[in-house]
């Protein structure tokens, strides 16, 4: 299986997902491409082999000021209801929401921004960005324990996503993300000895030493799947010949994939997690192994929602 990100709609449905994919022995690659780009790697290698020192802080950039944002943010009033096109199951593109009636404007592309359908830019760009930040701590397989989140909703629009969010999600090791919509789209490395930006989409770097950077990257060139690995990491990710090969080889050797149902599983479960956070309107403690909110039975009801028949979990 080949599956877009986030993993899922809801932390519930996305455990499900990865506890299938334990038991079965399938395939699935996420898509979240940002993995399989070298430079992406070599930030992550980087950091691993501890270049820049203990890491204290990652900073987790995601503007929403493109066109598609600001019109979904303007958007004051509830659209009226249009017939079904003939096309267009309805039904079943709604799944376990629902049911209701047909508008063009919570459909497709359109729907990320309504909580039913999608998390906002937290679950849209935000899986590609926390993602790297998780394989750049080396937290595949765990998280951060406290979100704290803020963010504002639109009165009145259709589109009930969060926008002008910050959160700041720490980990056991006291390692913070600390997330908001300013700056340049990516993510910034905090070290004791400096810091390193990775752009997303693209991976391109940018280090406050310019000499921790391959000779390639310094002039503006991707590194490739050939380029040698400096000699003293040794802790190495390895590279990919793409995402969607990369998903393709596997199936083939079963191999694990770049991004398997438990790094997609993880990455999406730290941006349900702010979305939570915020629409409770307060921190929320959470016990990565256990998988687990921590004495917030509120908070708790939110992890999967509720499905009408036939569908559930």
């Amino acid at each position: 299986m080949y599956c877009e990100k986030p993993l899922a709609n809801s932390f519930g449905e996305s455990k499900a997902i990865r506890d299938a994919t334990r038991q079965t022995g399938r395939i699935l690659q996420c898509g979240s491409h940002e993995r399989s780009n070298n430079n992406c790697r070599f930030a992550a290698e980087l950091v691993r082999n501890g270049r820049l020192g203990k890491i204290q802080t990652v900073r987790i950039q995601m503007p929403c000021e493109q066109e598609h944002h600001l019109k979904a943010r303007n958007t004051k009033s509830n659209p009226n209801s249009q017939p079904v096109p003939e096309h267009l199951n309805w039904d079943m593109w709604q799944g376990p929401t629902g049911p209701t009636e047909f508008r063009q404007e919570y459909c497709h592309f359109w729907w990320r921004f309504v909580l039913s359908y999608g998390g906002g830019e937290m679950t849209d760009r935000g899986a590609h960005i926390i993602d790297i930040a998780q394989l750049g701590l080396g937290e595949d397989d765990y998280g951060p324990v406290e979100f704290q989140a803020t963010g504002l909703q639109v009165e009145d629009s259709p589109y009930d996503a969060f926008w002008d969010y910050e959160f700041t999600n720490t980990y056991a090791n006291g390692v913070k993300l600390v997330g908001s919509t300013k700056g340049p789209r990516g993510l910034k490395f905090e070290g004791a000895e400096g810091w390193l930006f990775v752009a997303i989409h693209g991976g391109a770097l940018t280090a406050s030493n310019p000499e921790w950077l391959p000779q390639s990257v310094r002039d503006g060139k991707p590194i490739g799947v050939d380029d040698p690995i400096p000699t003293e990491f040794q802790i190495r990710l390895g590279r990919s010949p793409g995402h969607h090969q990369n998903f393709i080889d596997c199936v083939m050797s079963r191999k694990s994939p770049m991004a398997t149902a438990e790094i997609g599983h993880r990455t999406a479960t730290i941006c349900h997690l702010n979305n939570i956070a915020m629409r409770v309107g307060r921190t929320i403690k959470w016990d990565p192994l256990r998988e687990e909110l921590i004495d917030d039975v509120a908070a708790g009801e939110l992890l999967i929602p509720n499905m009408r028949d036939p569908w559930k979990v």
